[in-house]
């Protein structure tokens, strides 16, 4: 990588310098100090391009062990403190209606009922200690993932992690406040269901993104578990 990098540099300085000559050159040496000088620049270009394309390949496959560990811990965290947990409270029929009522309705909370939304808000304060831990170490991950792919990554993968980056620190302070569910006001309790179902789905939509950027190998594993 950094011998790529460093030939492309002298290529490219070789190429200024062969055009810098042809200027003061006439006839015949103009003409070929010039050819000379344009091929050195078609060179440093097709290596600056291989460059861009190995640099991102390295990124992706670094990235992959650190997905695979985010995919473990969003697994653990969607199955056991989300379907499990709402499952036993309504059954699956209700509790698999009471989500796509939420998805169609844009994330609103306001689409679930009073006792709904304060069940989804009560998951992250009776569960603090296991759903903390989680959340907290998928936020690294997130954190890891985003600085190794860089900001030249698919811009769409960028953008839902910073999102989802962001609502997990927010629901984190909520509940490290440490209040119980009965001291939360009306607005909180809407604010942390909202908050608690928007990163589940958002999490869904980072590891579909990031294993079909990444790995194909992973994304058609995902796929067959949906």
């Amino acid at each position: 990588m950094k011998r790529i990098k460093a030939l492309t540099t002298v290529l490219f300085i070789l190429s200024v310098i062969a055009h810098l000559v042809s200027f003061y050159s006439t006839g015949t040496t103009q003409s070929v100090i010039l050819s000379a000088g344009s091929a050195i620049l078609s060179v440093a270009i097709g290596l600056f391009v291989l460059n861009i394309i190995v640099n991102s390949a390295e990124r992706r496959a670094a990235s992959l062990a650190i997905i695979r560990i985010f995919h473990k811990d969003h697994a653990s965290f969607h199955d056991t403190y989300l379907m499990e947990v709402g499952r036993n409270k309504f059954g699956m029929e209700k509790f698999n209606n009471l989500l796509d009522r939420y998805i169609k309705n844009n994330g609103n909370p306001s689409a679930l009922d009073e006792t709904e939304r304060e069940f989804i808000a009560s998951i992250p304060i009776t569960y603090k200690d296991e759903v903390s831990a989680l959340l907290g170490r998928i936020l690294e991950q997130l954190r890891e993932i985003q600085i190794i792919i860089g900001i030249s990554f698919n811009p769409r993968v960028t953008a839902i992690l910073s999102a989802c980056r962001q609502n997990i620190v927010e629901l984190l302070s909520l509940v490290g406040s440490n209040k119980p569910l009965s001291a939360l006001s009306d607005r909180e309790k809407s604010r942390l269901c909202e908050l608690y179902l928007d990163i589940h789905a958002a999490l869904d939509s980072t590891l579909s993104e990031l294993a079909s950027e990444v790995s194909i190998e992973l994304h058609k594993k995902l796929n067959n578990e949906t």
